[in-house]
């Protein structure tokens, strides 16, 4: 029979070999699950999350093939960023709440570019449009459309006045 001492010892001893806690975490295993890609029904993200939620920095692809990175907030995408659509075009600028605004380039597939103001996904205030030929539109735009004080520049010619669904009225 051991002295009650040396018994205290000999469990305290099996204890500690017995409940090694270098096993309990594995940083392979951790990587894995921050780094795991959120599947969702229309697509998946990858990037930083915050209590779950889609936050930071992320990379969202659409089952389309349409590709957002960039910035998100509390699950949606907000901040800057870089969209792009297969046989649309590609938008960098500013997203609020999931959509097109504040200042952006969007470059359209057939080669014409805007560059200018956003409102709620659509071009909307003081832009800049430059179709392929070199054609261009400085003025102001409503509803995707030259609306307002513009100037169309064609052929070295100039056409100032106002617009209205992209029609000069002189």
């Amino acid at each position: 029979n051991l002295p009650e001492q040396e018994k205290n010892e000999n469990q305290t001893n099996n204890y500690i070999t017995n409940n090694n806690i270098s096993d309990t975490i594995n940083q392979t295993e951790i990587d894995k699950s921050v780094t795991l890609a959120i599947t969702e029904t229309n697509g998946k993200y990858t990037g930083e999350r915050i209590d779950g939620k889609k936050e930071g920095s992320g990379k969202y692809e659409w089952n389309d093939g349409t590709i957002y990175e960039g910035q998100f907030l509390n699950d949606e995408i907000n901040g800057q960023g870089k969209l792009t659509i297969p046989q649309q075009g590609t938008y960098e600028g500013t997203f609020v709440n999931g959509k097109r605004s504040g200042q952006g380039t969007y470059t359209f597939a057939n080669g014409d570019i805007y560059q200018g103001n956003w409102e709620n996904d659509k071009m909307s205030g003081q832009g800049t449009y430059t179709f392929v030929n070199g054609d261009t539109y400085v003025g102001e735009f409503s509803e995707n459309k030259f609306n307002g004080q513009g100037t169309y520049t064609k052929d070295g010619n100039k056409y100032t006045g106002t617009w209205s669904d992209n029609e000069y009225k002189k």
